[in-house]
C-alpha cells in the first residue's frame, strides 16, 4: 500500500482509535475516524478509501452494526454455557458461522468443531451414519462403523438443516441431548458421548411440529435460538463487508480493483440482496474477477454484474430448497399426467402409483390438485 492511500479507521474506543491513527499518521498515510459505522459511511460516501481497520471482523462477523454487536455479545454469552442452540434464519444469512464462532469461544475450541448438512445424508443411511454400527449388522456392513455422534465426542456438534432429519433420528438424538445415549446399530449396549448440539435452520420448526413433520420433545430440547438478520435489515453492514471481500480478493490476485467508487458503493447499498451476504460476496467476486488491471469499481461493473447474475444467482439456494422445489415440480406434473390418464379416478391412480388411497388423497391436496378436474362428463 503506499503511503498517499487513504485508511478509515472505525472503531467505539476512541483510545484505540486514537492510537491506530497516530501510528499511520507518522507513516505518512491519509486517515480518517469514525466511532461507529453510520458515520463510517458518511465518511466513505464523501471520501473514498483504501481500507477500513475496525474490529467489526471479531468473531468471523463482518460489521459493526447494531445487530452485528448484539450478536457477538450472543455468542460470548453462550459460549460459556453447555446447554444445545438453535440458530434460525434465512439462507445465506451466516448461521455457520455463527455456530462456530460459538464453538471457538467455548471451553471445547481444543476439539475440531464437527458439521453436517442435514439435507446431504440419504434417508436410508442416516441412521448408521449418525450412530454408527457394527460389522455384519445388515447387509453391506463389512466392519465397524463408529457414526458421527461419536466422532463429537468431546466436541460441538453442528447440525445445519436440522429439520430435514426423519422421525427416527430425531428420536434418537433426543436421547443423546437428555442423557448422552446411543445405541449402535446391531449393538445391545448403550455408549455415552459428551457433546454439544448447535442445530440451524432456514425454516419454521414451530410451524412444522404442528404440521407433524418435527418432533414436539426435541425441539424444545434445542436450546437457546439465535436468529440471523437478512442483509436489507442491517444495510449500513455493507461498505464494511464489501471491503473486506476486495481485499480478500486482492490478496488473491493483485491485479483485482483495491477500490470502489462512492457511487458504486450506493448501488450496492441499496440494492436488494435476495441471497443475503452469500449473494452479495459472489458479486463482489465477480467484480472483481472481472475488473482484474482495473483501478476501481464502478458504477457501471455493478450495473453489469447484476445484469449477468440474474439467471446465476438462484443457483445458491440450499440444498433442501432447491431439493423440495424440484420435487414439487415433478410431483405435480407426475400425478396431472396420472388423473389425466384415468380421469379422475382416485383408485385406479392410487393402484398404479403404488400409493394407498387416502395417501394419494392426502398428496394432492397438499399440492392443490383437485380430481374432480379431470372427471370426463358423460
Amino acid at each position: 500500500m503506499n503511503s498517499d492511500s487513504k485508511i478509515l479507521i472505525v472503531d467505539d474506543d476512541e483510545m484505540i482509535r486514537n492510537f491506530v491513527d497516530d501510528a499511520l499518521s507518522t507513516k505518512g498515510f491519509s486517515t480518517y475516524t469514525a466511532s461507529n459505522i453510520q458515520d463510517a459511511m458518511r465518511i466513505a460516501q464523501r471520501e473514498p478509501v483504501d481500507l477500513i481497520i475496525t474490529n467489526g471482523n471479531a468473531l468471523g462477523l463482518i460489521g459493526a452494526s447494531q445487530y452485528i454487536t448484539k450478536l457477538r455479545k450472543k455468542i460470548r454469552d453462550l459460549a460459556r454455557g453447555e446447554f444445545p442452540v438453535l440458530i434460525q434464519g434465512p439462507s445465506g444469512t451466516g448461521k455457520e458461522i455463527v455456530a462456530n464462532a460459538i464453538h471457538d469461544c467455548s471451553s471445547r475450541k481444543d476439539y475440531p468443531i464437527v458439521t453436517i448438512n442435514c439435507a446431504a445424508i440419504p434417508k436410508h443411511l442416516e441412521e448408521s451414519e449418525f450412530f454408527g454400527h457394527a460389522k455384519g449388522a445388515f447387509t453391506g456392513a463389512h466392519r465397524d462403523k463408529s457414526g458421527i455422534i461419536t466422532a463429537a465426542d468431546k466436541s460441538t456438534l453442528f447440525l445445519d438443516e436440522v429439520g430435514e432429519l426423519s422421525f427416527g433420528v430425531q428420536a434418537k438424538l433426543l436421547r443423546v441431548l437428555e442423557n448422552g445415549e446411543f445405541l449402535r446399530i446391531g449393538k445391545t449396549k448403550p455408549r455415552i458421548v459428551d457433546i454439544r448440539l448447535i442445530t440451524a435452520t432456514n425454516k419454521n420448526l414451530k410451524e412444522m411440529v404442528e404440521q407433524g413433520s418435527f418432533r414436539e420433545d426435541l425441539y424444545f430440547r434445542l436450546g437457546i435460538i439465535i436468529t440471523t438478520k437478512t442483509l436489507s435489515e442491517h444495510k449500513e453492514d455493507i461498505p464494511v463487508i464489501v471491503k473486506h471481500f476486495i481485499n480478500k480478493n486482492c490478496e488473491r490476485d493483485p491485479r483485482c480493483p483495491a477500490r470502489i467508487t462512492s457511487e458504486a458503493m450506493t448501488c450496492l447499498v441499496e440494492n436488494h440482496w435476495q441471497g443475503n451476504i452469500r449473494e452479495l460476496k459472489q458479486i463482489v467476486n465477480l467484480l472483481c474477477h472481472t475488473g482484474a488491471g482495473k483501478k476501481r469499481i464502478s458504477i457501471t461493473d455493478i450495473q453489469s454484474a447484476l445484469e449477468q447474475k440474474v439467471s446465476d444467482i438462484h443457483d445458491d439456494e440450499s440444498y433442501s430448497l432447491k431439493k423440495s422445489k424440484v420435487l414439487k415440480e415433478f410431483e405435480t406434473e407426475y400425478f396431472t399426467k396420472l388423473l389425466q390418464r384415468y380421469s379422475g379416478n382416485i383408485s385406479k391412480a392410487a393402484k398404479a402409483s403404488d400409493m394407498h388411497r387416502p395417501n394419494l388423497i392426502k398428496k394432492l391436496k397438499g399440492l392443490g390438485i383437485d380430481p374432480e378436474d379431470f372427471r370426463i362428463n358423460k
